[in-house]
């Protein structure tokens, strides 16, 4: 059997795994490694001395530069009842490997998730957790985390290691989270910020030095704190038009 995990949205690709593995013996290749095809090729030619299926999860297989050698070594395993191969890959699969993506091999995407399906696996993540939150709350975590599931999953945890109890807002200390995800342009966590009434001069000098201790747009920050001492434009003005790309045109 052939199982074909891909998409952008390793949180789930990763749960789905872990479902499809409990229970079975796994054999683990990840192709970054040198030994992996080693290991490969000789796992294929044993046989399983504790399990009458054999079971293998192949990591970043696409990325060993000589992934065609396997083409059919992989494909016929497809009918195969004594062995079952899982691929976990973040790409879609070469054109050589288009196979893995239609029948008999079973396949499955995990694309990135919006609207009101983020909110749905906020909610479904939440109520695994024993997390019990308003919606209002769940949104605010949508918001925040911009269809990011790892960073959800991250905030439901902290929810859930404090007693699954609600405090009625993000806790404070996600402050430097949420310039954090403003340095990566996200729009989403400047509201958040501005919700919480947080200083917009504070906002804008922690985010500079944090931008200029990565090296990144430094020059455009200085022009910014030049506009705002000008009283051209107010540190809030600034710090929209830096997660819109300066296209604002301040």
């Amino acid at each position: 059997m052939i199982i074909f995990l891909y998409g952008p949205d390793s949180y789930r690709r990763r749960k789905k795994v872990k479902e499809l593995t409990n229970g079975h013996l796994v054999s683990q290749f990840d192709f970054v490694e040198e030994s992996a095809t080693g290991e490969f090729e000789k796992f294929m030619s044993s046989q399983s001395m504790f399990e009458s299926v054999k079971f293998a999860v192949l990591k970043n297989f696409f990325e060993y530069e000589d992934a065609v050698r396997f083409k059919d070594v992989i494909k016929n395993q497809i009918d195969s009842k004594s062995t079952t191969l899982l691929l976990n890959e973040t790409n879609e699969p070469p054109g050589e490997y288009e196979f893995l993506k239609t029948k008999p091999a079973l396949s499955q995407f995990f694309g990135g998730l919006r609207g009101e399906k983020f909110y749905d696996f906020i909610a479904k993540e939440a109520t695994e957790r024993g997390v019990a939150l308003p919606s209002g709350k769940l949104r605010e975590i949508a918001i925040v985390c911009a269809g990011n599931t790892w960073d959800a999953v991250n905030e439901l945890e902290k929810i859930h290691l404090s007693g699954g109890k609600y405090a009625g807002e993000i806790a404070r200390e996600d402050f430097f989270w949420l310039v954090s995800a403003v340095s990566r342009g996200k729009l989403s966590a400047l509201e958040r910020l501005f919700l919480q009434k947080e200083d917009g001069g504070k906002i804008f000098n922690i985010l500079a030095a944090y931008m200029t201790k990565k090296g990144e747009r430094v020059t455009e920050f200085a022009d910014y704190d030049v506009a705002v001492k000008s009283g051209k434009l107010d540190y809030e003005m600034a710090l929209l038009d830096f997660c819109l790309g300066g296209k604002a045109g301040f």
